[in-house]
């Protein structure tokens, strides 16, 4: 599991569909199909699958972010691509977001779907707040994961 720091987990993630060889599952983001106006030859190469992506792919399979569930099988492989694919894509896009989209064309590239969580499990900088959820809701969480921490500290 790779996750942003600044995330709080409202509750237990519980996915239905675990991770598998060549099926990730992360989160479903907001920043759609902007990385298919970048110069995609010149991050992932000729002849690269990230190039036949449509947009429609990428907002069933490659709007992701974290946290991201991987296979062990693909993190090698993953890791290498997306850590070569991100400076050529901040060369062309120098902001926020770069790495999410290197990560976008990472597995597109390797032919990675991914499984979407939906759901309001968590909360961060980058993710709307659930707004069903009162901020009474967060102040619970975070009390609870203290409490959580305060005790594994007795323990050890």
């Amino acid at each position: 599991v790779l996750m942003d720091p600044d995330f709080l987990f409202l509750r237990t993630l519980e996915i239905s569909t675990p991770p598998a060889p060549g099926r990730p599952v992360a989160a479903s983001y907001g920043l759609g199909a902007q990385w298919l106006d970048l110069n995609r030859t010149a991050i992932c190469g000729n002849n690269s699958p990230c190039l036949d992506v449509t947009s429609a792919e990428v907002h069933k399979s490659y709007s992701v972010g974290p946290p991201y569930l991987i296979h062990a099988k693909d993190v090698v492989s993953l890791a290498q691509t997306w850590s070569k694919f991100t400076p050529p894509t901040y060369d062309q896009y120098p902001l926020l977001y770069a790495e999410m989209f290197a990560y976008s064309m990472a597995v597109a590239h390797l032919q990675l779907p991914h499984t979407l969580v939906k759901e309001d499990v968590y909360t961060g900088c980058m993710v709307n707040w659930p707004r069903h959820l009162a901020q009474s809701d967060l102040s619970a969480a975070a009390q609870a994961f203290v409490r959580d921490d305060d005790e594994k500290k007795k323990i050890t």
